[in-house]
């Protein structure tokens, strides 16, 4: 249900209609689920520790600063553990992204975002 378009999970109006509670609006898209922290910014790669699953082809956004189009994303194009290419979701730990040329400018990308 959480990967679905939503504003979010509430009481509903089972506790009143404080609106706030309803729709807090932390966000004015939808930003799907935490994929976990970026740990490092190599050459052509992002390591980032998993707290989420993710596989190939995925849509990813590196929070930064909305408001000055600070945020950076793209689909992921490979996942690596290692040296090793992965071709099954990765459900944890440590991996290693890359992205097709341009899609995401890694050198604005920072440790723990």
């Amino acid at each position: 249900m959480e990967l679905s378009f939503s504003r979010g999970f509430s009481p509903g109006w089972l506790q009143g209609d404080d609106h706030k509670r309803l729709v807090p609006g932390l966000s004015s898209a939808k930003r799907g689920v935490l994929l976990g922290r970026v740990q490092a910014v190599r050459a052509r790669r992002v390591v980032v520790e998993l707290v989420s699953s993710i596989n190939a082809g995925d849509g990813v956004v590196f929070e930064g600063d909305r408001a000055r189009t600070m945020s950076k994303g793209g689909r992921v194009f490979a996942v690596y553990r290692g040296e090793q290419r992965l071709e099954e979701p990765a459900p944890e730990g440590r991996v290693e992204l890359t992205f097709a040329r341009e899609a995401v400018d890694i050198r604005r990308l920072w440790i723990g975002s």
